[in-house]
């Protein structure tokens, strides 16, 4: 009797993170280098650390905000953008609610050691989050809504 379908379609390989043997199919011998998921995964997050991530911006979410971006200026903000999210208006009380926090005081220019009044607006941390792709179109956008 000849091989069976997985012993002529198949090659033992060595993972990458665990070093656990495994098989795969001839047609993804190229592109699986892990055992599983699991080590999948590990993989993606050494990957995608520091200039490995599209959103990598150099290491400059590690700098300190400057001194005078406090609990006072924050409230400023919030108060002058009626306490609520300038977004999806969101109110604060209802942020908290479904977020467990309230509103965050963005940086438009993405700058922390800028905090004049026309960079900074409040948002829920929904809307805080999206803002942290594609930059230049949310800088454009929330100028335009604060200009508003």
């Amino acid at each position: 009797m000849g091989l069976g379908w997985t012993a002529r379609r198949s090659i033992k390989k060595e993972c990458i993170i665990c070093g656990d043997a495994f098989k795969v199919k001839n047609s993804c011998i190229n592109v699986t280098v892990c055992c599983g998921r699991k080590c999948a995964n590990i993989l993606h997050s050494i990957r995608m650390t520091a200039d490995g991530n599209s959103n990598w911006r150099g290491g400059i979410g590690n700098l300190p905000w400057a001194y005078e971006f406090n609990d006072i200026l924050k409230s400023r903000i919030r108060l002058r953008d009626g306490n609520k999210c300038r977004l999806c208006w969101k109110d604060i009380k209802i942020a908290e609610e479904r977020h467990g926090c309230g509103l965050a005081v963005h940086h438009i220019d993405y700058n922390k050691l800028n905090n004049s009044d026309s960079n900074l607006i409040s948002l829920c941390n929904e809307c805080h989050g999206k803002t942290h792709y594609n930059r230049k179109l949310w800088t454009k956008r929330l100028l335009k809504i604060l200009s508003e």
